[in-house]
């Protein structure tokens, strides 16, 4: 199978025109919707995955193609640990939030495998790549964001350590989601986090821009946490 070829025949030159300009540095698309490529991925991932996934080079590959990988990789029947082999190979090529939010979302995670998760995802939110970090993040806010997991987050989140911008935005909407999820919990979190000030400011605006957060919440947002601005206490 000629994957190159078979990308080439689903170019959408006006999906490019558009996608390119909201994806920083990417210069190597062609233009290939995102549910062509998923719908490419699982007859890779069906028919020939293991193979593909050993032959496949990352090097010089066109942007759909790097996303093709990684989305195989979730979509694969291979046992975890394997998947994770695949994605050692695959993260340090991420270079872009476009595709690492994409191939996130191809994995499905069963609850009996959650520990072996965050164990491969810690070295990679400890890092100091810029796109480790947001794939270990955007993997937690995708999966993770539960009851039973919310301390573990917090204090996950107090330990990433970064100034790069995508890494840093995938922290505060994390925050953000888990806000809107459990708002109780969370404000404790935000009373005593140690975010820095350009994390937690994101994540509250990230908050008080959600339509799953309550007026009242967005409130206390504005008003109670560390940065509180009172000229934002009004009624909306």
């Amino acid at each position: 199978m000629d994957i190159r070829q078979r990308l080439l025949e689903l170019q959408d030159e006006k999906y490019k025109q558009f996608s390119s300009g909201l994806i920083p540095g990417c210069d190597n698309m062609i233009g290939v919707r995102i549910p062509e490529v998923r719908k490419l991925a699982k007859e890779i991932a069906r028919n020939n995955g293991e193979e593909y996934l050993q032959l496949s080079s990352l090097e010089r590959c066109l942007f759909e193609e790097k996303m093709l990988y990684g989305i195989v990789i979730g979509y694969s029947k291979l046992p975890l640990q394997e998947k994770f082999i695949y994605l050692q190979k695959f993260i340090p090529f991420i270079d872009n939030w476009s595709i690492n939010d994409t191939v996130c979302a191809s994995f499905r995670i069963e609850d009996k495998e959650k520990k072996e998760w965050l164990d491969f995802l810690q070295p990679y939110l400890l890092s100091e790549q810029e796109y480790a970090i947001r794939f270990g993040v955007v993997m937690l806010l995708n999966r993770f964001i539960q009851k039973e997991y919310l301390q573990t987050l917090y204090e996950i989140f107090d330990k990433v350590l970064t100034k790069d911008y995508y890494a840093m935005m995938a922290v505060a909407w994390a925050v953000s989601i888990c806000f809107a999820k459990f708002p109780e919990e969370t404000k404790e979190y935000l009373k005593n986090c140690i975010l820095d000030e350009r994390t937690y400011r994101k994540a509250i605006q990230k908050a008080c821009e959600s339509y799953q957060v309550s007026t009242q919440d967005k409130q206390w947002l504005r008003c109670e946490t560390r940065y509180g601005n009172k000229s934002l206490c009004m009624k909306e």
